[in-house]
């Protein structure tokens, strides 16, 4: 990330803003798309969280009485993660790019990246790398 951070400043491959927001948005999402593919594994810390996060967007959406969409999307996200086991289908360079698409929506390019870098250094540090589900489609 750093390494990233550094050529992009010598060569200015992409414009970013240098405001303290950016810069909390960048740890956050370092830190949250590094440990997302562990969030199939039940008891593990990031499905806790995760599974907390999801119920609070559920509550959000039906206390306020908007946003319906966002309880329906988290309530099948939940769903979806009961019949996922661990290091299947969310342990894919994929999956970190399909994940890191709502991240490029509200957040821009350089945010993407560094999720879909950090999403993909857990994977290669597990030792359980693929691109896609190919290996691992059978045990669904």
């Amino acid at each position: 990330m750093v390494g990233l951070y550094l050529l992009n400043l010598k060569y200015a491959f992409i414009q970013v803003d240098q405001t303290p927001l950016f810069y909390i948005t960048t740890i956050i999402t370092w830190l949250a798309f590094s440990v997302m593919p562990d969030i199939d594994q039940p008891g593990s810390i990031p499905a806790h969280y995760f599974n907390l996060g999801m119920l609070g967007i559920i509550a959000y959406a039906l206390i306020t009485k908007h946003n319906y969409d966002y309880a329906l999307a988290a309530s099948l996200v939940l769903i979806i993660l009961l019949f996922i086991h661990h290091r299947t289908l969310i342990h894919s360079v994929l999956s970190g790019v399909i994940l890191a698409i709502p991240v490029y929506y509200y957040f821009g390019p350089v945010i993407a990246v560094l999720a879909v870098v950090s999403y993909t250094t857990h994977l290669i540090i597990d030792g359980d790398f693929s691109i896609g589900w190919e290996h691992d489609w059978w045990r669904w």
